[in-house]
């Protein structure tokens, strides 16, 4: 199956029948979709639909935040070349809401690694 490293944006514009944000946790089915408007050329995941709600997660104190970041590793960008990611278009696949802050974020899936 096609596959790529990179993130992808998932957004609340171009999902409108969803009539609200999703939430982290959400399993989602999509489809890749290219949007080469107004002088830029970016994928993302459209036509999503919810196929099981997020279970309500417990509330754990946390300290302060720690990097996740190796020590001495540089940052990584996610960002997915657009022939891998042109292999994907109309594609449809299930993935897990990662992160969805008011009306757009990520979305995790085991056919790419990283973030759509």
């Amino acid at each position: 199956s096609p596959h790529f490293d990179g993130d992808i944006f998932v957004g609340l514009r171009s999902n409108r029948h969803l009539g609200g944000p999703l939430v982290t946790g959400d399993i989602v089915e999509f489809r890749i979709t290219r949007d080469v408007s107004k002088e830029k050329d970016t994928f993302e995941a459209s036509n999503v639909r919810v196929l099981s709600p997020a279970a309500p997660l417990p509330v754990i104190p946390r300290g302060p935040p720690q990097s996740l970041q190796s020590p001495g590793s540089k940052p990584r960008s996610r960002s997915p070349r657009k022939a891998q990611m042109a292999t994907l278009v109309g594609k449809k696949l299930t993935g897990t809401v990662r992160s969805f802050r008011g009306d757009w974020g990520f979305v995790t899936s085991e056919s790419f690694a990283g973030d759509l």
